[in-house]
């Protein structure tokens, strides 16, 4: 009787349990069981500037007709059909640079709907391309005296091209015909004008994007094209008693490179020969906003004999203040100091790379010393600067 008792018990408390379970479940249980058409299937996005593409299939459901894409926290959607293939397609537009969740549903004939499928997408914008560093011209020099050879700094992060716009001979602002790629770095144009600046605009595209895009201005170059500087009007002063016999200092400006005729030679004169610095003081006569920018200078000396290659160390000034060769205290009294280097006999030409750009009226070459340690000559037969003038040297904004 006891063993009846508790099997009763044990019944009683079983529908009990089940009781209380169906009425917690019917809230989520629709009458006849509900429906869920088959998800998207093959879901993939592609990044793109400001905007994502995405594209689904439609799963092996015959009840799926339709479906709707979801993003912004699903503030926003569109309604998209397969196609005849089972197919679809959109792109979301007017996007910002961040990472966003989009959401695809599929629906029925009677609006039932499928659980959603979720995928993540990040566009780039405008702030991933100022992010983006433009390349640009790391040399500029003429060469054979016609074309100009523009040598480009390496391509930088994601950079798929880089147009060119110069000023050609005949004063109209033009493209180079072809981009210059990230695996170039030289292009020579044919007919640039000299002493101008350049303006370049690279196109970007990160890896797994779509769009490439272009920076939305264009950049100048902050030199313009390298050229042999006008040296006509350009005097030049020795420091007093450094000159021997016809030798004039204004000599280096004359062109002639092997002409032992057309050179400065230093005093040989007993008791002026030791005098050291021996300072050559050069004035371009350019006007105010016109005075050049210097980027390099090529000292030539004797054409064949190394023996008579005499300047060993030179330090090299330039201003706006003309610079006396014969301040009593040297070059210590001077300002714009660029730079000091120390020649070679080995070599008839030397170029000298100034190491930042350097503009002046003035131009001092200050000789420190020489290899010869018995006449102390200083034996210079040519000065020929590269650079351009500053204020000739802006180009119309390309209009291209």
């Amino acid at each position: 009787m006891k063993k009846i008792y508790f099997i009763s018990i044990a019944i009683l408390a079983s529908l009990v349990a089940c009781t209380t379970q169906d009425d917690v479940y019917k809230a989520y249980v629709v009458e006849g069981g509900h429906i869920y058409p088959a998800k998207a299937v093959n879901v993939q996005t592609v990044a793109g500037y400001q905007r994502v593409s995405i594209k689904w299939e439609k799963p092996k459901d015959p009840s799926v007709i339709n479906s709707k894409l979801f993003w912004n926290s699903r503030r926003d959607s569109v309604e998209v059909a397969y196609d005849a293939e089972g197919k679809a397609s959109y792109t979301v537009t007017g996007l910002e640079d961040r990472s966003y969740t989009f959401y695809i549903v599929n629906y029925d004939k009677h609006g039932n709907k499928s659980l959603d499928v979720e995928i993540t997408a990040n566009p780039y914008g405008a702030n991933w391309l100022i992010s983006h560093s433009e390349r640009n011209v790391s040399g500029r020099y003429y060469e054979d005296g016609d074309s100009t050879v523009l040598v480009f700094t390496k391509a930088t992060y994601e950079m798929v091209s880089t147009r060119v716009a110069y000023m050609n001979t005949s004063g109209k602002v033009v493209e180079y015909p072809e981009p210059l790629l990230p695996g170039q770095d030289t292009i020579v144009l044919k007919d640039a004008m000299k002493g101008k600046k350049i303006y370049f605009k690279s196109t970007f595209k990160p890896e797994g994007g779509t769009d490439e895009v272009e920076n939305t201005s264009w950049s100048a170059s902050s030199q313009a094209i390298l050229h042999k500087l006008d040296v006509d009007k350009w005097t030049v002063t020795a420091t007093t008693g450094q000159v021997q016999g016809n030798f004039a200092p204004d000599r280096i400006f004359d062109g002639l490179v092997d002409n032992g005729a057309g050179r400065y030679i230093s005093s040989n004169a007993t008791g002026l020969r030791e005098i050291f610095p021996k300072i050559l003081s050069i004035d371009t006569h350019a006007e105010a906003g016109k005075e050049p920018t210097i980027i390099s200078l090529d000292f030539y000396q004797h054409p064949n004999d190394g023996s008579y290659r005499f300047i060993r160390d030179v330090e090299i000034y330039m201003g706006n203040t003309a610079y006396d060769p014969d301040s009593k205290n040297g070059a210590d009294d001077y300002e714009g100091f660029i730079l000091k280097r120390t020649f070679s006999t080995s070599y008839a030409s030397q170029s000298v790379t100034l190491p930042r750009n350097n503009k002046g009226r003035y131009l001092a070459l200050v000789f420190l010393n020489s290899f010869n340690r018995t006449t102390y000559f200083i034996d210079l037969w040519e000065l020929v600067p590269f650079g351009y003038i500053e204020g000739d040297s802006d180009i119309p904004y390309p209009d291209f």
